[in-house]
Parts: C-alpha cells; sequence; structure tokens
C-alpha cells in the first residue's frame, strides 16, 4: 500500500511538473509570436520602403562607379606581357632541350623547336623558373559584390520575418471563405520567391571568383591562346552589368512586396470576415 501511495505522489509531482513545463514553453511562444508580429509590420510598414530606397541609391552608386572603371584590361595581363611570357617559356624550353646530351633533365625533347610550341599549347610546366605574369583580382567588382551582400542579407532576414509572421496568420483548413487564405498564401509565396532569390545571389557571389581563376589559370597556362584573356576581360565586363542588374531586381521585388502586402494588410490579419473583398 506504501509503495502505491509513494508511486502515486511521484506520479502526480511529474504531471505537475509537466503542467508547469507546459505552462512556461506556452508563455514563451507568446512572447516569441508577439515579437515576431512587432517585428513583421515594422518591416512591412518601414523596413521594406526602406530598404528599397538604400538599394535604388546603391544602384546609381554602383552605376557611376563601376561604368568610370568600364577598362577591366589592367586587372590582367597585356598582350605584350603574355607575348613575353611565351618566349620566356620558349627559351626555358630551349635550354632544357640543348641539356638533354648532358642527361641533366627527366625528360628529352628530340625536336627542340617543335617541342617547345607543344609544350607551350599543352600547358606544361617547364620547371625552368619561369614566372607568369601577375593576374590582379578586379577591385571595382570586390567592393561593389561586398556592398550588394550587405544589402542582400539585410533584405532576407526582412523577408524571413515577414514570412514567418504571414504564416503564423493562417488559420485551420476549413470548407469555405478561404479567400483570405488564398492571399496570405499568395503572399507566402511572393516573400519565398524573393528570398530564395537572394540566397541564390549569395551564393553565386564566390563562383564568380572560382570561374574567374580558371580562366586566369587558362590564360596563362596557354599563353599563345588570345582568346583565354578575351574570356577573361569579358567575364569581367558581364559580371558588371549582373550586378548591377542583381541589385535593381531587388529593389523592385521589396517596393513591390511592400505594395502586395499594405494593399492586403487586412486579409492577411484577419483572412476569414463576413464581408470578403478582392485582392488587389
Amino acid at each position: 500500500g506504501r509503495h502505491r501511495l509513494g508511486r502515486g505522489r511521484s506520479a502526480n509531482r511529474r504531471q505537475a511538473a509537466g503542467c508547469a513545463v507546459g505552462v512556461m514553453a506556452a508563455s514563451s511562444l507568446d512572447a516569441l509570436q508577439e515579437r515576431i508580429a512587432e517585428e513583421a509590420n515594422a518591416a512591412v510598414r518601414e523596413g521594406l520602403p526602406a530598404k528599397a530606397v538604400e538599394l535604388d541609391q546603391l544602384l546609381k552608386e554602383l552605376t557611376e562607379r563601376l561604368d568610370a572603371q568600364a577598362d577591366c584590361e589592367k586587372w590582367v595581363p597585356t598582350k605584350q606581357e603574355l607575348a613575353e611570357f611565351t618566349r620566356a617559356r620558349a627559351a626555358a624550353a630551349a635550354a632544357e632541350a640543348g641539356d638533354a646530351a648532358a642527361g641533366a633533365k627527366k625528360r628529352k625533347l628530340h625536336d627542340a623547336d617543335s617541342g617547345t610550341v607543344a609544350a607551350i599549347e599543352r600547358g606544361e610546366d617547364l620547371k625552368a623558373g619561369v614566372i607568369p605574369p601577375e593576374v590582379k583580382v578586379n577591385p571595382e567588382i570586390v567592393a561593389a559584390v561586398r556592398l550588394m551582400t550587405v544589402k542582400i542579407t539585410e533584405s532576407i532576414d526582412l523577408l524571413g520575418k515577414v514570412k514567418t509572421w504571414v504564416q503564423l496568420q493562417i488559420p485551420r483548413i476549413e470548407d469555405g471563405n478561404n479567400f483570405g487564405v488564398e492571399v496570405q498564401e499568395e503572399c507566402v509565396s511572393e516573400l519565398h520567391r524573393v528570398e530564395d532569390t537572394g540566397f541564390t545571389v549569395l551564393e553565386s557571389t564566390s563562383k564568380y571568383h572560382q570561374i574567374r581563376a580558371q580562366l586566369c589559370h587558362k590564360m596563362t597556362k596557354h599563353s599563345t591562346l588570345e582568346d583565354y584573356r578575351e574570356a577573361c576581360l569579358e567575364y569581367d565586363r558581364v559580371q558588371v552589368e549582373i550586378i548591377k542588374l542583381t541589385v535593381m531586381d531587388m529593389c523592385h521585388n521589396l517596393y513591390m512586396l511592400h505594395d502586395m502586402l499594405t494593399k492586403n494588410l487586412d486579409k492577411i490579419i484577419k483572412p476569414r470576415t463576413e464581408n470578403s473583398h478582392g485582392m488587389y
């Protein structure tokens, strides 16, 4: 009897503790939901339009700066530097071929002239101490990408807050009177689309340097092929336009979302009412 009584008391204590924890969790969730609602409302009314204005100003600044530094050729080796590097490699290959009779090298070139050209075209390492010309990073593009990344990251933060808030306003599933819910779902879909666009932009910033590095490596490795140099230059020019278009696209998206959310704010807050109005 005492054992049963002890077990009963322990179960009651556990149940009471569980209820206390549940009350604390519910209170914490309510506080979190209130904070999300406050931040989201501030983002809709002030954050999104303010960020759109900042992006518009950034677009103007980047356009002036990048257009003023439109010459990308100073960040890659000139044709003369590549030609001198080619001649230096050819001379090093000829010297290596000349040492073949003394047995000083590890591989033999039977025809010094044709072997030199073939080695250069294949991009082989001649191991003769020939230093390739320096390929510099484009500082204007790097600075522009950093500024763009900051604004895109801040925009994603605002979009995430608003999207979470709208999702929390969606009521339980019922039959009929669901037009307001459809408005909410459309807003969530647009928020998710713009947010996903921002994430894609952030992921693509590192790919620019990876692709450019590969092109520049091929440019110095195959120094007799001018196409690789032109590819590097064209890639930088295209990246300049991509940066400007990306900032402009995010700016327009934020304007559009602010317009959609403010026009349908009543439907987002109260999706099911007796008097229903059409979505803008």
